[in-house]
């Protein structure tokens, strides 16, 4: 494995290659259209849909994985994220 993989892999046990997702996006979206995850994890499907210029709502049960989530995604886009209706 490469080593963005390994990292990508240490944050998530189940973690999908950003690209893949951001293709199958495409495939079944449009510029614009909301995608909701209602199983957020790493936050790959948030950063495919940024990727692919869609509006992006998900839920995630474990707050360990909100904030590798919304690390990721400020690392990529350099902005912070804003939550809505979160239950600490």
């Amino acid at each position: 494995m490469r080593g963005g993989r390994r990292e990508d892999l240490a944050l998530h046990p189940t973690v999908k290659p950003v690209g893949l997702v951001a293709d199958a996006i495409k495939d079944v979206t449009k510029h614009g259209d909301l995608v909701l995850d209602l199983f957020l994890g790493s936050g790959t499907t948030l950063l495919a849909a940024e990727r692919a210029g869609r509006r992006f709502r998900g839920i995630e049960i474990d707050p360990k994985y909100v904030d590798v989530a919304l690390e990721r995604w400020s690392a990529q886009t350099a902005l912070e994220l804003q939550l809505e209706g979160a239950v600490s």
